[in-house]
């Protein structure tokens, strides 16, 4: 639809959320030309018989028709008829429609400036006394501060929705500008608001480049950077001063780079000084990062070296005795990995799709109740899918890591070192998807004697959040390991495990992807890479609906990509895919649809959860179904899968500014696929996804088909994925820490 531009006056209220400000009304155009129109956006809690000039676009919404989707606005001055209105809604304490009559008679033009310059002669006004000037005042001035202030807001291009959340931040509109001018840097605290906005507030009003205020804030957003999009835990000094001279210094600055860099520095000192940033052997730490660190390591010895009085059993006759009982024998390898969990306080067992994980951990759960070696096990995983994997594997109750610590959104994790856990042993599952501040906390709540059983695949990608955990521990050397490599579980001449493997172990020829049943290999041509990317997209487009076709459920399609933004990267895919895979359509249901920033969402779309909420008990990687919409609240139902026994409990309402945390799901990133299995994988493998091509990457797609995987692209790209075991680094201490700590213990 056209772009909208034009002033007009707020008639009625319709709708407005308290919580995020969405507002909806009718109103006219002053020029006559649009005499009654509905109007939505992030307005807040505006007044009726409000004057405003609103730019945004006309949509039409499928049962009330066109609309007006307000994108920015800014308020107009009063004329005596508007004023008159605006006095007789009530909305300014003290005045009613007869006193507003004799203001605006009295003051006539004037009656705007009175009431902002000279509001003590509102006096002269019969039926008005100083009492009630008072409260004019007070609510005069708090409206006309809030409506300055949101113009002041705009004027540094801070779109409606930020605006909101700078409200709800700070209660009062005046002192949020006059917080925001001193330092725009505050910003950054808000989800959404990063360096490069507060930034660019900060040249409009006028902060100095070499501001330590700027230079502070440019030091904190690429350690954090550094940390949430590449994992490190630290940032060797040098490298942080010169990337953050390259983020916040052009090389026409006045200012040689000499000095720059000595004064960004001085900046580091500060922040250390201010106990914000840590700095150790040349290395830069943001101190919670720091902190997480040397707490885990240090709680990993307190259980280490915690004498236990423990008898001897004999696990091999028992092991024998499991075999028998179950009709299946153990090799050497896997006989080692259920001895050395009962044996030690902490151990890992890590090992790929089919090498035993699962009936490993059912033989050390057995034994233990049999001995009471383990009398009252927890059984954890960093995610909700991966819970709910291990609960189906061993029949057994298993919980989400922040469920079993407890955790509150406004007070943190009730279970701690004060408050620590009951049960005597913790098995975790899904251990590389482990950051160290989960780590942290799950380390610190562990009870000195209890045993600690570490289970997952130290080949996959490592864990979203920072750190690398589970390769840490096992690099240490100071924990107990066993690597399971021998594949068992093959399930009818299955291909998926044993390509994995090959995939794995560097070996491409090894890989069958002619003659296999589940396992499938389609390759592209075209005169260049981006051709041969969007081909790559189209086909997988067919292919999803020749399995639907084929009677295929719509669920158990999941397509996998490792990045966003090429030709077949996650979001082109997602909105092919909304038409062949939306649960609407599918059930020939009618489609409603909805906006948030630029994604169209549909009742029926399948949506991924992109950070923790806590209030809502929701985590990152969760998928969900938009099952119902209100376009009147602008709320929308959502149901996850599995969430819990309870269906209601699975039934989730959110506000559409929520769907910030929110994205499509049809096609999702590799990364955000971890803990999870699906019937069906398809994954585009193209070279002009090149700097994602590795081997664990590749490894990781594969083990998440439980059913059929499909690799469609190049085979010089899935060559390339292949021979890459070099996978990025990340800049982590917790295998030194740990080293140094049990030396010490030794001495």
């Amino acid at each position: 639809m056209p772009d909208c531009n034009m002033e007009v006056e707020v008639n009625r209220i319709i709708y407005v959320n308290s919580e995020n400000g969405f507002n909806i009304f009718s109103g006219s155009s002053l020029d006559g030309q649009h005499p009654s129109f509905v109007a939505k956006g992030y307005l807040g809690e505006i007044p009726e018989k409000t004057r405003l000039s609103i730019t945004g676009k006309w949509v039409k919404h499928p049962k009330y028709g066109q609309q007006i989707q307000v994108e920015n606005f800014e308020f107009l001055e009063f004329d005596q008829d508007s004023i008159k209105e605006f006095l007789a809604s009530g909305f300014i304490t003290g005045i009613g429609p007869s006193i507003a009559d004799r203001v605006v008679e009295h003051f006539g033009d004037d009656t705007e400036y009175i009431f902002s310059e000279e509001p003590d002669r509102l006096t002269e006004v019969k039926g008005i006394g100083n009492q009630t000037v008072k409260k004019i005042k007070a609510a005069w001035q708090k409206y006309y501060g809030d409506r300055k202030s949101l113009v002041q807001l705009q004027k540094w291009c801070i779109g409606p929705s930020t605006i909101q959340k700078i409200l709800k931040t700070w209660d009062n509109a005046e002192m949020a500008v006059e917080a925001i001018s001193k330092n725009p840097y505050m910003l950054t605290i808000l989800h959404g608001v990063g360096f490069q906005m507060a930034d660019s507030i900060a040249k409009k009003v006028g902060i100095n480049d070499l501001d330590f205020e700027r230079l502070k804030a440019a030091i904190i957003f690429q350690l954090d950077e550094a940390l949430s999009k590449q994992g490190h835990c630290f940032v060797p000094e040098k490298k942080l001063i010169d990337e953050t001279y390259k983020l916040i210094f052009s090389d026409e600055q006045s200012t040689p780079a000499e000095k720059s860099k000595k004064l960004l520095n001085n900046a580091i000192s500060i922040l250390i000084g201010d106990q914000l940033l840590v700095r150790e052997r040349e290395n830069v730490f943001l101190d919670k990062v720091h902190r997480a660190e040397t707490v885990a390591a240090k709680n990993m010895m307190r259980v280490l070296n915690h004498k236990c009085d423990s008898q001897i059993f004999d696990f091999q006759n028992l092991i024998l005795e499991f075999e028998a009982n179950n009709n299946l024998a153990f090799d050497e390898i896997q006989q080692e990995a259920i001895k050395s969990s009962l044996e030690n306080k902490i151990s890992i067992i890590t090992g790929g799709p089919g090498t035993g994980k699962t009936t490993i951990l059912d033989a050390i759960l057995q034994i233990a109740s049999q001995t009471k070696i383990i009398g009252y096990p927890a059984l954890v995983a960093p995610t909700g899918r991966a819970a709910k994997k291990m609960e189906e594997n061993t029949g057994i109750p298993a919980k989400t890591i922040h469920r079993l610590l407890e955790f509150n959104p406004q007070v943190g994790f009730r279970k701690d070192k004060k408050n620590p856990l009951e049960q005597d042993a913790i098995i975790c599952d899904e251990s590389s998807m482990l950051d160290i501040f989960l780590f942290r906390a799950l380390l610190s709540a562990i009870k000195s004697d209890a045993r600690i059983i570490f289970i997952g695949d130290i080949h996959q990608l490592p864990s979203v959040g920072g750190g690398n955990v589970l390769n840490d521990l096992i690099k240490s050397q100071t924990i107990p390991f066993i690597k399971l490599e021998k594949i068992y579980r093959q399930d009818e001449g299955s291909w998926i495990a044993r390509n994995a493997h090959a995939v794995n172990s560097g070996n491409l020829k090894a890989m069958n992807m002619i003659t296999a049943n589940d396992f499938f290999w389609k390759s592209m041509m075209g005169e260049n890479s981006n051709e041969i990317s969007t081909r790559t997209k189209k086909y997988i487009d067919n292919l999803v609906q020749n399995l639907l076709d084929q009677g295929e459920s719509a669920n158990n399609i999941q397509i996998l990509s490792p990045t966003y933004k090429t030709p077949a990267g996650v979001l082109e895919l997602n909105n092919l895919l909304q038409k062949r895979l939306n649960l609407s359509i599918a059930e020939n249901k009618e489609i409603v649809k909805f906006r948030y920033g630029k994604t169209e969402y549909w009742v029926g779309d399948r949506v991924m959860q992109l950070k923790n909420n806590y209030e809502k008990e929701v985590y990152n990687g969760d998928q969900a179904y938009i099952v119902e919409y209100s376009k009147a609240g602008q709320l929308a139902t959502l149901f996850f899968p599995g969430k819990s026994a309870n269906m209601d409990d699975c039934y989730i309402t959110y506000g559409l500014s929520e769907f910030e945390e929110l994205t499509l799901s049809y096609a999702t990133t590799i990364h955000k696929a971890q803990g999870s299995e699906f019937p069906i994988i398809i994954m585009p493998v193209v070279c002009s996804q090149f700097m994602m091509l590795q081997r664990n990457l590749l490894y990781t797609a594969i083990t998440r088909a439980k059913r059929t995987c499909y690799l469609v692209g190049e085979k010089k790209a899935l060559s390339i994925a292949v021979k890459n075991d070099k996978p990025i680094q990340r800049n982590t201490t917790l295998k030194e820490r740990l080293r140094e700590l049990k030396q010490t213990s030794l001495l």
